[in-house]
């Protein structure tokens, strides 16, 4: 009788510490993709300022401004 008792909850047992497993590891996921998203906005937010974009092209693309006078240091030794 013990044995049929026991037989007849391990399943149920079993599938509840399968789910508790499961259900920790999506909200570790849901966390991190939660703070993926937070960052995403972030740079979202950056990339919507016209002032960033501005230094972004400066510095990435060697823009210049309108009137500016851009300058090139060529390190003696120096490859190009």
């Amino acid at each position: 009788m013990v044995c049929v008792l026991t037989l007849t909850i391990a399943g149920p047992v079993r599938t509840y510490f399968a789910q508790r497993t499961e259900m920790k590891q999506l909200a570790a996921s849901e966390s991190a993709l939660r703070e993926q998203i937070a960052e995403l906005e972030g740079q979202k937010a950056k990339l919507a300022d016209p002032v960033y974009i501005a230094a972004q092209a400066r510095e990435r693309l060697g823009f210049v401004m309108p009137g500016d006078i851009p300058y090139q240091v060529q390190l003696p030794g120096a490859a190009m």
